[in-house]
Parts: structure tokens; sequence; C-alpha cells
């Protein structure tokens, strides 16, 4: 009977530790997309905040960048940079490009969750 109930306790244990751990995996997962978000919108803000000369069409933001016409656009679930291929973020959908009179704004889809962010404003 001492037996059965040390090995209860042990294996109580056992389950609990692990379903901590999982607990604990699952949150640094879902902060590991956050953070992947935050880094990729910062991105864009330094690209905005270098740039001039903005347009908005089809659900892409167009803009001189270093003297160069530079495109920021969803492509295959992918927010890239074109001239070239720079991937900014990835896993996304319904990207959309706004502008509310002076500042530029970005919203778009990852998973169910919806993000929204200014991404720089003229003057």
């Amino acid at each position: 009977m001492v037996d059965f109930l040390l090995i209860f306790i042990i294996v109580s244990i056992i389950v609990n530790l692990c379903l901590y751990t999982l607990h604990i995996i699952r949150r640094f997962s879902q902060m590991s997309n956050h953070i992947e978000v935050s880094t990729g919108i910062f991105q864009i803000q330094l690209i905005v905040a270098q740039a001039t000369d903005f347009s908005i069409s089809d659900r892409s933001l167009c803009m001189n960048y270093h003297k160069k016409r530079t495109c920021i656009r969803e492509k295959n679930n992918r927010l890239i940079k074109e001239r070239g291929y720079e991937v900014l973020l990835q896993n996304i959908k319904n990207t959309t490009f706004y502008k509310n009179e002076k500042c530029v704004f970005i919203q778009f889809d990852q998973g169910v969750t919806k993000y929204e962010s200014i991404l720089g404003c003229d003057g």
C-alpha cells in the first residue's frame, strides 16, 4: 500500500511538471510571435522614416527610399520589401496600408490576431 502511494505521488509530481513545462513553452511561443511582429513593424518604420514620396495602391506601399523606388507588399503570406526580396514579416494575411492626413498606417492579420500600427508621418 505504501509503495502504491509513493508511486502515485511521484507520478503526480511528474505530470504537474510536464503540464507546467507545456504551459511555459506555449507562453514562450506567443511571446516569440509578438517579438517577431514588433521587430518587423520597427524595420518598416525605419524604412518609412528614411523615405519620401509615398503612394498606396493595391495593398502595397511604394516610396522613394535611398533614391530608388521601393515597395512593401504582401506576397505569399509574407510582407516583403521589393528592390530585392527582403522578408519583413511572415505568416500574415489581409495586409492593407492607408494614409490618414499626414500619417501612414498598416493593418494585417497573423493567425487570429489583428495588428494595426502607425508607420510614420510627414513633417
